[in-house]
């Protein structure tokens, strides 16, 4: 009987590991795969899908969207006596500056005077929600991860309804730049998470459709942010109504 050598010995270990890896992926099931076998876009799917991308998305589209409204700078001229200004334009003479036009509006940069030299101090108030949304993606992240994605859309939805409901009665500048910080953070945490929830909620087959289909609910709030503000010309009503939105959400889950 003829002995086999070590290099057949070697070849023939590695395909028995080989077979029982195969055997080992062939056994395992994943959760694609549960989502193959009972439906990947099913009807209970379906109404998940449509009814959180509209509590979702559409509220976030209006935060969003609205920051050029709430504190955004209309267009303004020199008011001074004998002093010729380009419009939206700042002289050393002037002391004194009107917003003008047919659509001017009443922003923060209006109440607060946030031209010429305290011009800085609007563009930092507008820095003040991105930075917030900069930090909330790192912190609800990591809730989301950690405690689900429902619990942190919930948690995010109670508190950027309460910071926003605050900065639209702040009657302190530093006050309301806090507060839209933590509303631009709570915000980040609300859209991300529910746009993983809705990737986790489908088959793999429609992954790429949800995830497009959900730009539509975004846009139709970002449109109506629009649409209010033509309407609302003061951003103190304009913030205390697109305010309310995001707990609609507790609806569909309590």
């Amino acid at each position: 009987m003829e002995i086999p050598n070590s290099e057949d010995r070697m070849r023939c270990q590695e395909g028995l590991v080989y077979s029982e890896v195969q055997q080992n992926e062939s056994d395992s099931v994943q959760f694609d795969d549960i989502l193959k076998h009972i439906g990947e876009f099913g009807p209970w799917q379906r109404a998940i899908y449509f009814l959180s991308c509209f509590f979702v998305l559409i509220p976030s589209g209006l935060h969003t969207a609205g920051v050029p409204f709430i504190t955004g700078t209309p267009k303004f001229q020199c008011a001074t006596p004998n002093v010729v200004c380009e419009v939206n334009k700042c002289c050393k003479n002037c002391t004194k500056y009107a917003f003008i036009g047919p659509y001017a509006y009443n922003s923060t940069v209006t109440e607060y005077n946030l031209i010429w030299d305290r011009a800085f101090i609007g563009a930092n108030v507008q820095a003040a929600f991105g930075a917030g949304m900069l930090v909330g993606s790192f912190i609800f992240g990591a809730v989301s991860d950690n405690f689900g994605r429902r619990s942190c859309m919930l948690l995010c939805s109670i508190l950027m309804t309460l910071f926003s409901l605050g900065a639209s009665f702040a009657k302190s500048l530093v006050l309301f730049a806090v507060l839209r910080f933590c509303t631009g953070a709570c915000l980040t945490g609300f859209f991300v998470a529910h746009y993983v929830y809705i990737l986790e909620l489908v088959g793999p087959t429609f992954r790429t459709m949800s995830s497009k289909c959900s730009g539509f609910f975004w846009a139709a709030g970002s449109g109506a942010i629009a649409l209010m503000a033509y309407y609302i010309r003061d951003w103190r009503t304009l913030l205390l109504v697109s305010s309310c939105p995001p707990a609609l959400f507790l609806l569909l889950w309590l």
